[in-house]
């Protein structure tokens, strides 16, 4: 699988003494989601030979609505430099078209074409370094 996504939205910062920094925060946006192509092939003996079948599963990218929730939390040590820790959840449900397409020694031919509907959620965790523009009201300053 593969998603890139584009979301924007409200950071709302709550200071939590001189130096801590709790932010929540809510956003909407796109996300263009990827399934990716899976090919199953085999060789059959016909008693006369063998012949190649094989079936290729193919899906088109899709753009569909987002949300996502998080929170993040920042702890200034200078005055610009703050370590971050931060969890966002993510949801969308893509409705992904998939093809089913025979490939034999003759010619290929599609038996069916499905719409599925995916529920992808996904809960990112992440920490680092963080600078800070225009930061007040820290005791650095």
């Amino acid at each position: 699988w593969n998603f890139s996504h584009f979301l924007l939205g409200p950071i709302y910062s709550v200071k939590i003494g001189k130096t801590l920094t709790w932010d929540l925060k809510a956003k909407l946006g796109v996300v263009n989601s990827d399934k990716p192509e899976i090919f199953i092939s085999y060789f059959k003996n016909t008693g006369s030979g063998f012949i190649y079948n094989g079936f290729i599963y193919r899906t088109k990218s899709r753009a569909d609505f987002s949300y996502s929730l998080g929170t993040s939390f920042r702890y200034a040590f200078t005055k610009r430099l703050a370590l971050f820790l931060t969890g966002d959840y993510i949801h969308t449900s893509p409705n992904i078209n998939t093809e089913i397409q025979v490939q034999n020694s003759n010619t290929p031919y599609t038996i069916s074409s499905i719409d599925t509907n995916y529920k992808i959620s996904s809960l990112n965790l992440a920490f680092g370094l963080v600078y800070q523009f225009k930061r007040k009201g820290n005791k650095f300053e």
